[in-house]
């Protein structure tokens, strides 16, 4: 397996979790601490990847290597900066059968290929929604925002909401569970260690109902570095 995450994550996550890391480079047009952050950088979708269109050029070495993996990228024709909303194109969550987000700002190019898959679309306040969010399953969820909390548990999903903070983020007050961790297989992996977050122990629960493991990867603060995504 392969991973999309930030250069400044991607060698203790590569030795973490065995698998190989394409480094996401800088993006000058978002803000500099989540310039690199999958969650902002790319979306996921079926054998998709979309991304922005000059980003792609920029750094088209990794994804040509998603694209002899089978994957169709798509370069998104959204306008962007580092200002909200404009910086959210990319920023959907997907959980199971549900993309979730401020639709408005989110791609068109994405919305089109959700609705001819057959995904429920779901507009929520937050536009920074994968961020927001650890995904665990199909069916169940993290996250410190109510509007997601809300949405997603109307939609049937069980849902786990926690306060906010005990995430750094530099440059801002705090950053979001879905940013500080991933994914893989029956682990999930967190950027820093999660038994410092005040909310340990309904993290904890809930994954260890499922049957799943976690692993910090890093005896320092937990960090929202924007997680990542697999190929």
């Amino acid at each position: 397996m392969k991973l999309f995450a930030s250069t400044f994550v991607a060698e203790p996550l590569a030795k973490a979790t065995g698998c190989e890391v394409l480094s996401l480079l800088p993006y000058d047009k978002l803000d500099g601490p989540v310039s690199t952050h999958a969650d902002m950088l790319i979306f996921s979708l079926g054998k998709r990847i979309f991304c922005y269109e000059d980003y792609y050029y920029k750094n088209e070495n990794i994804f040509k290597i998603a694209e002899n993996e089978g994957y169709e990228i798509v370069k998104i024709s959204s306008p962007t900066s580092a200002k909200y909303p404009s910086d959210i194109a990319l920023n959907a969550l997907k959980i199971g059968n549900l993309i979730c987000g401020k639709l408005k700002y989110v791609a068109k190019e994405i919305i089109e290929y959700a609705k001819a898959l057959g995904f429920q679309l779901i507009d929520v306040k937050q536009g920074y929604s994968a961020c927001s969010t650890l995904v665990l399953d199909d069916d169940t969820a993290v996250t410190a925002d109510k509007s997601i909390y809300n949405a997603l548990a109307k939609a049937g999903k069980r849902v786990v909401l926690i306060s906010q903070g005990d995430i750094k983020l530099d440059g801002y007050d705090y950053g979001f569970i879905g940013g500080a961790s991933c994914v893989i297989d029956d682990t999930v992996y967190f950027f820093g260690d999660i038994k410092k977050h005040k909310d340990y122990e309904k993290i904890h629960s809930e994954i260890a109902r499922l049957k799943m493991k976690e692993k910090s990867i890093s005896c320092e603060d937990v960090f929202d570095f924007g997680g990542a995504r697999a190929i």
